[in-house]
C-alpha cells in the first residue's frame, strides 16, 4: 500500500471519530456493508493502515541499521550517507 493511501485511510478514521463524537453521525452498520460509510469499517481500515505504516517503518529502520553496521567501517567522518541514516534513525532530519 502506498503512503498516500495509508494517510487517506487514517484521515478517514479521524473524520469518522470526529463525526461520531460531535454527534454529526450515529453509529451505524449496514447490511450489506458500505465500506466507505460504515464507521466500523472506516475505523478498521484506519487502524490497519496505521499498522501497515508501522510495519513498513520497522522494515526501513532495520535496513538502515544493517546498512550502517555493514558499511560503517568503510566510511570516514565525512560519510554523508551514514550521517543521514543516523539522523533518520534518531528522529532528526538533514
Amino acid at each position: 500500500m502506498d503512503l498516500d493511501k495509508l494517510r487517506e485511510n487514517i484521515e478517514a478514521g479521524h473524520a469518522a471519530i470526529h463525526e461520531l463524537c460531535s454527534g454529526k453521525r450515529r453509529w451505524t452498520m449496514s447490511i450489506p456493508a458500505e465500506p466507505d460509510r460504515d464507521q466500523d469499517l472506516v475505523l478498521t481500515r484506519a487502524l490497519e493502515a496505521g499498522t501497515q505504516a508501522i510495519d513498513r517503518l520497522q522494515r526501513v529502520e532495520t535496513a538502515l541499521r544493517q546498512l550502517i553496521n555493514d558499511h560503517l567501517d568503510t566510511c570516514d567522518d565525512t560519510c554523508e550517507a551514514a550521517e543521514i541514516a543516523r539522523a533518520a534513525l534518531e528522529g532528526g532530519s538533514e
